[in-house]
C-alpha cells in the first residue's frame, strides 16, 4: 500500500530515513498482503490509524510482537531490507529465489541473473546441502506454492529464517506475505548462516546495480 522509499541505497534527509524505519516498527500495516484486508477493514472504518489510543489494540490482531533490541550488523542489515520499495522488494525475491534454486527458477530473470545465482549458491555450499535441499523441495509443495507465487515462499522463508519465527521483526514483515503461509522453522545454525548470507548476497547486488 504505501511506498517505502530506499534509505540506504538512495540519498535522502535523516527525517525521511527515521520515518522509513518509524513506519516499518510502529505502523507495519501500512504495507500489506490483501490477506489482511478483514482486519485493515475492521480499524479503516474506525479511523483507527491515526488514533493512537487503538496502535496497541492494532498490534494485538496483526500479531506484532515488540521490537528486539538488535546487533550494530543485524540493525544494518534491517535497514537496508525494510526500504527497499516495492519494485526493488520484488526484485529482491526474484532473485533470492534463483540464487536458492542455482538458477533453475528463472523465467523472470535476464541470463546474466541466472549465472550470479549459480555462481553464489554454489559458493555458499547449497548445492551439496542435504538440509537445503531437503527444505527446497518440500517448499515445492501444493500446500505452499497453491496460492503463492515460489518467490514469495523462498523469500519468506529465507528471511523468516534469518530473524526467528518469534522475533519482533519477522511478526511486522510478514505483513507482507498471504496470512495463511507457514513455513517451516530450521533449527540447523550453519543452514541459518548460508540463508544470511544468501540475502546479504542479494542486497548487495541490488545496491550495486542501483549505483551503476
Amino acid at each position: 500500500m504505501t511506498l517505502f522509499t530506499n534509505e540506504s541505497m538512495s540519498i535522502e534527509s535523516d527525517t525521511g530515513k527515521n520515518t522509513t524505519r518509524s513506519l516499518f516498527w510502529n505502523k507495519p500495516w501500512l504495507r500489506v498482503h490483501g490477506s489482511w484486508q478483514d482486519i485493515i477493514s475492521l480499524y479503516e472504518g474506525q479511523g483507527s490509524w491515526i488514533n493512537e489510543k487503538n496502535q496497541q489494540l492494532i498490534m494485538h490482531e496483526f500479531g506484532i510482537l515488540p521490537r528486539q533490541e538488535l546487533s550494530a550488523d543485524d540493525d544494518s542489515i534491517t535497514n537496508i531490507l525494510i526500504a527497499l520499495s516495492e519494485k526493488e522488494e520484488t526484485e529482491l525475491y526474484i532473485l533470492l529465489c534463483g540464487l536458492m534454486t542455482n538458477g533453475c527458477v528463472s523465467t523472470m530473470l535476464t541470463s546474466q541473473q541466472v549465472m550470479w545465482c549459480s555462481q553464489i549458491h554454489n559458493a555458499i555450499g547449497l548445492s551439496s546441502d542435504r538440509i537445503h535441499n531437503e527444505y527446497i523441495d518440500s517448499l515445492f509443495r501444493p500446500e505452499y506454492t497453491q496460492f503463492n507465487e515460489i518467490h514469495h515462499v523462498l523469500s519468506a522463508f529465507v528471511i523468516m529464517n534469518r530473524y526467528g519465527e518469534e522475533s519482533g521483526f519477522w511478526s511486522r514483515y510478514r505483513l507482507r506475505f498471504n496470512r495463511d503461509l507457514c513455513l517451516p522453522e530450521v533449527n540447523s545454525k550453519g543452514y541459518v548462516d548460508k540463508l544470511t548470507y544468501a540475502l546479504l548476497a542479494v542486497l548487495c547486488l541490488l545496491e550495486d546495480s542501483k549505483q551503476n
